[in-house]
């Protein structure tokens, strides 16, 4: 049972009564895939405490491995973050040209500091084509972040978009050179892997505490100095053109590369634990929730959704049973 976002976590282990969650114990490896790094500790020993088997846990930043692991023995980390399930077959397109310069998929929030890719484009080409893409966050709007750039001098005409569908989207990130993420900490930051699947140079903060920073390399983009962000900005988009992303993320962080280590990680604990296994995982992708790549596996699994929401209305509403066919 795979469950994204420690307020699911939450929900499940709180919703259930002692005996519910046995029974869910009894008949489930638990996969827990966190949303931001550090992770909710208080909720994982929660489910250590109700539990006697491994709780599998994705983490959002490689840097937290070891502190998991060490938290408890029964925690079992995974060799994958929750942004790694993109799917590459939506960015394999023929691209001709790419037209945008800058792309920033990013919610208005504070955290994402518009604010300090707003000071470096100041001394950056006006002629610049850059494309903001996001959504309402904190009290902030399109509005807000409008006058936020006027406000710092931002000599570029910004193209803006608030709250497009994940297509549109794509169909952005696939015609701009470089993809930005300015965001100093939050959790995996799914708009930077679908970035590299659509062939973007990736920049972000050299002190990000972000998981994708540690898929910047000399294939994929450029770690941005926090004091040279300007000039930085200008040699990746100078680079840009040599870069191979996408085949990067292909070869090791798509949907199909992160099924595979959990299926053998989750095969090798049952078969530890004297079970059996007979059958693989179904394969999830996130676009921009998560779903089965295959719609022969939504069918399949229906009956499962059904009968917990059957047994368990409480937490498995009827939302749960549709599923894309």
């Amino acid at each position: 049972m795979l469950m994204y976002f420690e307020y699911n976590w939450a929900g499940l282990i709180c919703g259930l009564s002692e005996s519910d969650f046995e029974w869910i114990n009894q008949h489930y490896d638990l996969i827990l895939s966190t949303s931001w790094s550090p992770t909710d500790y208080a909720v994982l020993a929660h489910y250590l405490s109700k539990t006697s088997g491994p709780i599998f846990v994705q983490p959002c930043n490689r840097r937290e491995m070891d502190k998991l692991r060490r938290f408890h023995p029964r925690v079992a980390v995974l060799d994958s973050l929750p942004c790694d399930w993109i799917n590459p077959t939506y960015y394999q397109k023929e691209i001709t040209a790419r037209p945008i310069d800058f792309l920033m998929v990013a919610n208005w929030g504070e955290f994402k500091r518009h604010w300090d890719f707003f000071v470096a484009l100041r001394q950056l080409p006006a002629s610049l084509r850059v494309v903001l893409v996001g959504q309402k966050e904190g009290g902030r709007d399109a509005d807000f972040i409008r006058q936020l750039a006027s406000d710092l001098g931002v000599p570029q005409q910004l193209e803006i978009r608030q709250s497009i569908s994940i297509g549109e989207v794509a169909e952005l990130q696939v015609k701009a050179k470089v993809s930005l993420i300015f965001s100093r900490r939050e959790g995996c930051c799914v708009a930077a892997v679908e970035s590299l699947f659509a062939g973007c140079a990736l920049g972000m903060r050299d002190d990000a505490h972000v998981g994708p920073l540690d898929y910047i390399n000399e294939r994929t983009g450029l770690r941005l100095r926090p004091k040279h962000l300007s000039e930085d900005l200008k040699t990746l988009l100078e680079l840009s053109e040599t870069l191979d992303p996408a085949s990067w993320a292909r070869d090791n962080i798509s949907c199909f590369i992160t099924h595979g280590k959990l299926n053998r990680q989750l095969a090798e604990s049952a078969r530890e634990r004297g079970l059996p296994w007979t059958r693989d995982l179904a394969v999830p992708h996130w676009r921009p929730y998560p779903q089965y790549v295959n719609g022969e596996d939504a069918d399949n699994l229906r009956p499962v959704y059904e009968d917990l929401q059957t047994r368990f209305p409480r937490v498995f509403p009827e939302f749960c049973t549709l599923l894309p066919k």
